[in-house]
């Protein structure tokens, strides 16, 4: 059996702890970057490949970004930023601005409004 696609294109895959991904892994791009690929089975893979196309154009401090996204058989699989292991399951959630040392916002005050 071949590799898979994402196997081919990134190298040196290490497997992450179950989640609710069908698998992830952290891996390099060619340039040596650090990125999570994240494997799924979706119920509609061209729906999910077009969605990931558009969430690769979003750019925000608090998401880490959408590197590539593919198919492989009844797989799809997403690569993305690797955002240093806080919830490396899940592309597109990181707490980036605590990483930077970034103020948390303060909590909500009570009114004092009638």
């Amino acid at each position: 059996m071949a590799d898979p696609i994402y196997a081919q294109r990134y190298r040196h895959l290490k497997r992450l702890a179950p989640g609710r991904d069908e698998a992830a892994y952290r891996a390099q791009d060619d340039a040596g970057r650090p990125v999570v690929i994240s494997v799924v089975r979706p119920f509609d893979p061209s729906g999910f490949l077009r969605t990931m196309g558009l969430v690769s154009a979003v750019r925000h401090l608090d998401l880490t970004a959408v590197l590539d996204a593919g198919r492989d058989g009844a797989d799809c699989f997403v690569v993305s930023d690797d955002p240093g292991g806080a919830d490396a399951q899940a592309p597109g959630i990181s707490a980036r601005r605590r990483w930077r040392g970034a103020p948390r916002r303060p909590p909500p005050t009570a009114s004092s409004s009638p």
